[in-house]
């Protein structure tokens, strides 16, 4: 297991995850009318369609992650099998797609769902080396604003 400190993640995965969570949180204040004029620009179901959607998108993105490593690693004994691994993967794309069809709470509370079994998975399988250590703090915090974000969603959908 690569016991980097989570200081030491690399400069470019930092950048572009953070610039990843803009969406999230631009999209969240955005409902609440406290964008930069963006909720002047778009209807409230834009607002929601764009978060709604922009989760689904990253649910699967935390998917193909664990595609990518089990068919470039098939013989990795530090998982269950890239069996599992391959299907992990397309549980999360399918869990995403599925939510675009939802009413909009539940939409938010599927995807805000799948977030935390993705996060719980990965934090196991970061345990066991699956991944390089540097990334839990990065995938902690990440996460948590995918997951706070669809919380506003699904909050918004019910007032």
């Amino acid at each position: 297991m690569d016991k980097l400190s989570d200081s030491q993640t690399p400069f470019t995965a930092k950048w572009l995850g953070y610039a990843g969570a803009l969406p999230f949180l631009g999209l969240s204040a955005a409902l609440f009318g406290t964008g930069d004029g963006i909720s002047d620009i778009f209807l409230p179901s834009q607002i929601s369609f764009a978060l709604l959607s922009y989760g689904a998108i990253i649910l699967s993105f935390l998917g193909g992650l664990h595609w990518g490593r089990a068919v470039t690693c098939p013989e990795d004994r530090l998982i269950l099998s890239a069996r599992m691994a391959l299907i992990w993967s397309v549980s999360l794309s399918l869990t995403g797609w599925f939510a675009l069809f939802l009413p909009l709470f539940w939409a938010a509370a599927l995807l805000l769902a799948g977030f935390a079994a993705a996060l719980t998975a990965d934090l196991i399988w970061l345990k066991k080396g699956y991944w390089p250590y540097w990334m839990r703090g990065l995938r902690v915090q990440l996460s948590y604003v995918a997951m706070a974000s669809m919380a506003v969603l699904a909050y918004q959908a019910i007032s």
